[in-house]
């Protein structure tokens, strides 16, 4: 973007500072006459417009159009518009009489090949272009869904852009400035004053509007950046986070009736380009999660397109676990990926999860680290392994499973059929544990990725594994092609042993 712009200030500078003080002085000279002159510098209103909007852009911080047309339609028009002045001209060299034909068919020559050539570089770039806005607040790994779910530049909304340009302005600016504060809010004003009035009114109800799925997508984005920088007016921010999901418009401010309003979207909800719900660490309270959030039923809707809900580090405890489990449980829920890392859900929000995975057939992934569910949470989850054939990732990290878990564990794996890349670090299995993965291994035939780092398994344990991998003893051998066994006071010859084995296996 700052390669197209660069571009446009030589092409302002080139064809504005070089070609209208030579067509002025000749017209001064007589040489042409005064039509002749306007004739020639009409395709210049295109680069003073475009000159105008650059200047408005990075020094007031404002866009010319910004509700009628986007940036890359504006350029596009710009260009098209001086492209087919000068083609009409070129072709009829005679409309300026006062010139050799030569001379006239040189200036619009040099008209056409600068605007022509740029637009046709413009259009192609911004086909493929759907510039996702930046999520400073999120984690890398978060983002990876949302790539590429914006509209291209061409067909984009003139409110998407705009709304995108000014968060982009936004994000460039330098808090430490004597002005950052009165800037930033000068910014939020016109977003939010741009989010509200792309709104559509519905038919059925006036107080609920519909926003485009682009606009719906960058509202997102701005009130989850507002909520992680100001978590004062929490529970209102986290209804506007579900109403842009839902690409809703709540105006009625004093109805508090949030029940009602929920009710009534399903007609015009529509799917959210927004893939991934991102609410970690905001110390939700489980009636946030049923009365403002109303997890349990937005999951639910056949309009939900949410992917991935990320609630890490919130401290949910068994009762959000509940409400997590009863979600999963409806039917048409679409959710792919789970993450309840560090909510200490304990046994019974284990409990939950595991009644819920026994019907649910759209989740691949599932983040139990650090939950502290003990054996007994781990006994709930391997019952439902042996009913659920759609789950493929499962992480227990840090959930003091022990020994006895880990038996648990493993008795579902040999009846798992779905299950690829499991993690069971740091849960102090020991060689009883080790030994009870081993002997599961010998009758799985879907796992390729086992995390064992930190349970001091030892000798005993990774000699089973050992024998599983091999397929020693007349069995077959392991689908196993990674392993990860460090800080498991095993001895380094029978890690050699089991690295080159997997290698073979690959």
């Amino acid at each position: 973007r700052m390669a197209m712009r660069f571009k446009a200030r030589i092409q302002t500078i080139l064809v504005g500072n070089f070609v209208f003080p030579v067509v002025f002085a000749a017209t001064l000279r007589n040489r042409i006459s005064l039509f002749e002159s306007v004739l020639i510098l009409v395709p210049l209103l295109g680069f003073a417009f475009a000159s105008i909007n650059l200047v408005a852009e990075n020094i007031f911080k404002y866009r010319l159009f910004a509700r009628t047309l986007n940036e890359a339609s504006r350029d596009v028009i710009v260009r098209s518009f001086t492209a087919m002045w000068s083609t009409m001209l070129f072709s009829f060299p005679g409309l300026i009489s006062s010139l050799e034909e030569r001379t006239t068919s040189a200036i619009f020559g040099f008209y056409i090949a600068y605007s022509l050539v740029p637009l046709l570089v413009r259009l192609f770039q911004e086909y493929w272009r759907r510039d996702i806005v930046l999520m400073q607040h999120r984690e890398l790994g978060t983002l990876d869904r949302e790539t590429g779910r914006l509209t291209p530049m061409l067909f984009r909304s003139a409110d998407a852009d705009t709304i995108s340009f000014y968060m982009s302005i936004k994000s460039q600016l330098k808090k430490k400035s004597k002005k950052y504060a009165q800037r930033v809010a000068s910014l939020n004003e016109k977003i939010e004053f741009i989010i509200k009035k792309s709104a559509v009114p519905t038919r059925n109800n006036r107080d609920i509007k519909v926003l485009q799925r682009d606009v719906a997508f960058l509202a997102y984005t701005y009130y989850e950046a507002k909520l992680y920088s100001d978590k004062k007016d929490k529970e209102e921010l986290l209804r506007m986070l579900v109403m842009f999901l839902s690409c809703i418009y709540y105006e009625n401010e004093s109805d508090s009736d949030w029940v009602d309003f929920f009710g009534s979207t399903s007609e015009c909800a529509k799917k959210s380009s927004v893939h991934t719900f991102y609410l970690r660490e905001l110390n939700l309270t489980v009636d946030e999660m049923k009365k403002v959030l109303f997890l349990d039923l937005f999951l639910a809707r056949e309009q939900c397109n949410i992917a991935a809900l990320d609630l890490w580090s919130n401290e949910i405890f068994a009762e959000g676990g509940e409400v997590i489990g009863n979600a999963l449980k409806k039917k048409h829920v679409s959710l792919q990926e789970l993450s309840l890392s560090v909510n200490m859900i304990g046994p019974g929000g284990a409990e939950s999860i595991a009644a819920a995975l026994k019907r649910n057939t759209s989740l691949q992934q599932l983040n139990l680290n650090t939950n502290r569910i003990g054996p007994e949470g781990a006994k709930h989850i391997a019952e439902a392994l042996k009913e659920n054939s759609t789950l493929l990732t499962l992480h227990l990290h840090s959930d003091d499973i022990g020994p006895v878990g880990a038996e648990r564990i493993a008795e579902s794996l040999q009846e798992n059929t779905g299950l690829n890349n499991l993690s069971l670090c740091f849960n102090q299995i020991g060689p009883e544990g080790g030994t009870s993965i081993g002997k599961a291994l010998k009758r799985n035939n879907t796992l390729t990725s086992l995390d064992l780092t930190h349970n001091n398994i030892q000798d005993a344990g990774a000699k089973a594994i050992l024998d599983a991998i091999c397929g020693n003893n007349g069995n077959k051998k392991s689908a196993l092609v990674t392993l990860n066994l460090d800080d498991n006071d095993i001895d380094q010859t029978l890690l050699n042993d089991i690295d080159a084995t997997l290698r073979r296996n690959r």
